[in-house]
């Protein structure tokens, strides 16, 4: 079921008419709002309203709507209470700062009607700074007394500190094996679906059993290319998923469109990286595992420019497997970008 934002909306509109008026934040212009929307229609209808007198008009105006939608029996239940309140909200600040509260009360009642658990997924190829952190660790604390899991993927382990009252349970990441990618691969129907099948529908000849066949032989082998090219790395697989199904809107995906991308993913992780740091993790590409002396030696023999007391912050991102003190590897498809780097660079010379 849909789920509305109605709390959100109206502040949302309340807060746009004080800063843009004028202007109508429906979804071209980067707002919430939609044409149709019944919110759409309060704020367009106060456009040009002094503000003390925007809740009286608001209130007035929804009271004359006849039909008893979803969004007129929230109104009467919950709207004309909170826009009440919000009127007595002068500081623009103080506007602002209730958008998240109310956006968080929207999506906890929409929840709790459908007896569903919340999940949160934020991603990121690049590392979460302290900032971007705090905003997610500000969203966690405002859903005190409803279960919510929040999945946080990052390039680098994110700092927790010790005095959080949040459950946290880290994890990293490393490359999944060729059944689990299948499997994955599957659950995202990169595969024959069958009677659905679109493929077999239109793009292949024969009988219909004929036509499963070489569908089926067809994404085995999609697979088989992605499972090689991809090395198991999640953000390399999320993208292989993403090719597909951009593909699969115009064509019949092939094997040719799913090539080995990995020098455009790589700089992509490296690219917060001096020339220093990449000629000391060029050094770290070359033996299969190392520890503090094998660390110490490299440093001795090859002077990069790092010093020992720096190490450890290398060792804080997901490329970086510490499996003990004494094996420390490095995820094998930055290796291969990294050596090929220096080949090209010693061509150059």
């Amino acid at each position: 079921e849909k789920m509305d934002f109605y709390g959100f909306d109206l502040a949302y509109a309340i807060y746009w008419a004080r800063i843009q008026p004028g202007e109508i934040p429906f979804e071209k212009s980067n707002g919430p709002l939609q044409e149709g929307h019944i919110l759409f229609d309060i704020i367009q209808y106060l456009e040009g309203i002094p503000y003390a007198q925007i809740i009286p008009k608001a209130i007035n105006l929804m009271s004359k709507i006849p039909q008893q939608t979803k969004a007129m029996t929230w109104w009467n239940t919950t709207g004309k209470v909170l826009a009440t309140q919000i009127s007595v909200i002068h500081d623009i600040q103080a506007l602002r700062d209730i958008l998240l509260d109310l956006w968080v009360n929207d999506v906890t009642t929409h929840f709790q009607k459908q007896g569903k658990k919340i999940v949160f997924f934020f991603d990121s190829f690049e590392s979460v700074d302290l900032n971007r952190l705090t905003r997610v660790k500000t969203l966690m604390y405002k859903f005190p007394s409803f279960p919510v899991l929040f999945i946080v993927g990052s390039q680098n382990k994110l700092n927790w500190e010790s005095s959080d009252e949040l459950i946290v349970d880290e994890h990293i990441v490393g490359e999944l094996s060729a059944k689990d990618i299948r499997s994955f691969l599957e659950s995202c129907n990169i595969k024959c679906l069958g009677e659905q099948c679109s493929s077999c529908q239109h793009s292949l000849d024969g009988t219909n059993e004929e036509k499963r066949q070489q569908c089926e032989a067809i994404h085995n082998e999609i697979i088989e290319k992605i499972i090689h090219v991809t090395n198991g790395i999640p953000v390399y697989l999320d993208l292989m998923v993403d090719t597909y199904m951009q593909i699969k809107k115009t064509e019949q995906p092939k094997l040719e469109h799913f090539t080995d991308n990995r020098n455009e993913i790589a700089p992509l992780l490296l690219k917060k990286f001096n020339s220093t740091d990449l000629a000391f993790l060029e050094l770290l590409s070359f033996p299969n595992y190392w520890n503090y002396q094998v660390v110490k030696l490299l440093l001795k023999e090859f002077n990069p420019g790092i010093s020992l007391s720096q190490v450890g912050r290398f060792y804080e991102y997901s490329f970086i497997h510490e499996h003990s003190p004494k094996h420390i590897t490095m995820q094998n498809f930055i290796r291969q970008w990294l050596q090929q780097r220096i080949k090209e660079n010693k061509h150059a010379q």
